[in-house]
């Protein structure tokens, strides 16, 4: 089992005990409470000791780019508006949708993250409703670009793309062919696929918990298989070896639910319940 770690502002001294053993020679990087860490890009301009740290202890560094905000209007002085892909006003899917636009985002994004000591790379992503959202489809050409931007420039580095939607709009059954499965066939193009991370939104209509539960994790089940059928007909390096389901921020294991991690070497699936507009990205469990 696995655990990706999410870092706050104030993580910094609980960052160094974790990495400490590694750094020091003490304990194996595989011995270590934590398989990597996750930093959101303006933390990992204003705090660069997380990148020292994993990178003494050999632990990966993954940098969320947070690039649903590009749909969203930010304060000028926000500090993800400064970032070298941030913007203060809101973009627009026509503009998102133009090739040489979407070319720069990805070169900006995916440099950003080396720049910035990031060991694994995060694709730029959108947020999408429902598998008819424009915006789903806008964010599959980032992630296609991004394989293609990755080969072209021969970065071998491991990549984590990050579905983020709705689960109301792509959690049940009916959505998934359309969804989950176009997104996964998508994330095959890349060469050094890691992990799939899912940043779901909970919100909208409804109230039941169990019904969402339900759908996050026949949603998840239904994304290992769908993987596993790749790798038998050799379209995407991906495996099926251990039964977790990665929440954001923390792991549930699961019993009796078969394929409920898709994995590359040990690692798998991230999956997440999260709050759309609280927070822009995975690694994080919200209220």
């Amino acid at each position: 089992m696995e655990l990706l770690i999410r870092a706050a502002r104030s993580d910094t001294r609980v960052i160094e005990t974790l990495c400490t053993p590694a750094a020091a020679g003490l304990l194996a990087v595989d011995q270590l409470p934590l398989a990597g860490l996750v930093v959101d890009a303006p933390l990992a301009v204003s705090h660069p000791t997380f990148a020292k740290t994993v990178r003494a202890a050999a632990v990966p560094l993954l940098i969320d780019p947070l690039t649903p905000l590009l749909l969203s209007e930010q304060a000028p002085d926000h500090a993800w508006a400064r970032l070298p892909f941030g913007v203060g006003r809101a973009l627009t899917l026509g503009e998102l949708s133009l090739p040489d636009a979407q070319d720069r985002y990805v070169e900006a994004v995916i440099e950003f993250q080396r720049a910035n000591g990031a060991t694994w790379l995060i694709p730029p992503y959108l947020y999408a409703t429902e598998p008819s959202d424009p915006a789903f489809d806008v964010g599959l050409q980032l992630l296609a670009r991004t394989a293609r931007y990755l080969d072209r420039r021969q970065l071998g580095l491991p990549v984590v793309p990050v579905f983020a939607g709705s689960l109301l709009g792509f959690g049940p059954r009916p959505a998934w062919s359309d969804g989950l499965d176009r997104f996964l066939r998508t994330a095959a193009m890349l060469e050094n696929l890691r992990y799939v991370a899912f940043s779901w939104s909970t919100s909208g209509p409804g109230k039941e918990s169990a019904g969402k539960l339900m759908h996050l994790l026949t949603a998840t089940e239904h994304a290992a298989s769908i993987s596993h059928m790749a790798v038998s007909s050799g379209q995407c390096a991906t495996g099926l070896d251990q039964e977790f389901v990665e929440f954001l921020g923390g792991v549930l294991p699961v019993e009796g639910l078969p394929g409920s991690a898709v994995e590359l070497g040990g690692d798998g699936v991230e999956v997440g319940l999260g709050v759309h507009g609280q927070v822009g990205s995975f690694g994080e469990v919200l209220p």
